[in-house]
C-alpha cells in the first residue's frame, strides 16, 4: 500500500484507489479462508481443562464474527447514505438549471426586478451544487471506508480462526495425539492471516483520514447546510458477545 505522507489530498485519493484495486485482486487470489483445520473429534480425548481453554479461544472467534456483522450493517448504512446524497446532488443540479432558465428569461425581458432575483437565485443554486458535490465526495469516501472496514473484520476473523486451529494442534501435540498434523503449516497459516489483517487495518486507517478530510471539505463549503442524510462517522465498536452462562 503506498504511503500518504507528503501527498496532496487528490494524490492521496488516487493512490488509495490504486491500492484498493490491488488488494482486491490479492484477496481473490489467496482466498482468505482457513485452509488447514483440525478435526474436532480429535479433541474429545483431551482433558476437560484443556478443552475449556480452547473454548476461550472459540469465544474470540465469536466476537470477531459479531464485529464482522456490525461492519456489514455499517457498510449498508453507508450505501444508503450515498444513494440519498446522489439524489440530493441530482436535485441541486435541476434547481440550478431552472435558475439558469429563469435568468435567461429575465435577460430577454429586461425586467430589472426579475433579473436581480434571478441572479441571486442562480448564485444560491450554484453554491448548493458545489456543496452537493462536496457531500457526494464525502459519501463515496465513507462508502469506501466502510467496505474496507468489512474487509478488515473478515481478515481479523480469519486470523482468530487460524489462532484457534494452531492452539488445537499444540494441545494435541502436547498430549502425544498429534499424529499426522504438520505444525509448520498451521504456523504459516497463522502468520499469513495476521499479515492480511495488518494490511487491511492499515488501509482502514488511511481511508479514515481521507474520509475525515472530505467531510471537512463538505461541511466547510459555503453552500453546506445541516445534513439531511445522517450517518455516524465513528460508530462505537460493537459490544463483545458474552460467554454462555452455566
Amino acid at each position: 500500500m503506498p504511503r500518504l505522507r507528503g501527498m496532496s489530498y487528490a494524490q492521496m485519493k488516487l493512490s488509495l484507489a490504486a491500492g484498493l484495486v490491488a488488494a482486491a485482486f490479492s484477496s481473490l487470489s489467496c482466498g482468505g479462508a482457513t485452509k488447514v483445520r483440525v478435526d474436532d473429534e480429535r479433541l474429545a480425548r483431551l482433558p476437560a481443562g484443556e478443552r475449556e481453554a480452547l473454548v476461550e479461544r472459540e469465544r474470540e472467534v465469536r466476537v470477531a464474527e459479531s464485529d464482522l456483522t456490525a461492519a456489514r450493517v455499517a457498510a449498508k448504512d453507508a450505501a444508503r447514505f450515498l444513494d440519498v446524497v446522489e439524489t440530493e446532488r441530482s436535485s441541486a443540479n435541476q434547481r440550478r438549471e431552472a435558475a439558469r432558465k429563469a435568468m435567461e428569461l429575465a435577460e430577454s425581458t429586461q425586467d430589472r426586478s426579475m433579473l436581480d432575483d434571478s441572479r441571486r437565485t442562480l448564485t444560491a443554486t450554484e453554491r448548493q451544487v458545489g456543496a452537493a458535490n462536496a457531500k457526494l465526495a464525502y459519501g463515496r469516501d465513507m462508502k469506501a471506508l466502510r467496505d474496507a472496514e468489512v474487509d478488515s473484520r473478515v481478515a481479523r476473523l480469519e486470523a482468530e480462526r487460524a489462532d484457534l486451529e494452531l492452539a488445537k494442534v499444540d494441545r494435541l501435540l502436547d498430549r502425544g495425539q498429534g499424529q499426522g498434523l504438520e505444525r509448520a503449516r498451521f504456523v504459516d497459516q497463522q502468520a499469513e492471516a495476521r499479515q492480511r489483517q495488518s494490511e487491511a487495518e492499515a488501509r482502514v486507517a488511511e481511508l479514515r483520514e481521507v474520509t475525515r478530510q472530505s467531510r471537512i471539505a463538505w461541511r466547510s463549503h459555503p453552500g453546506a447546510d445541516q445534513p439531511s442524510a445522517q450517518i455516524d462517522e465513528t460508530p462505537l465498536p460493537p459490544r463483545p458477545i458474552e460467554p454462555p452462562r452455566e
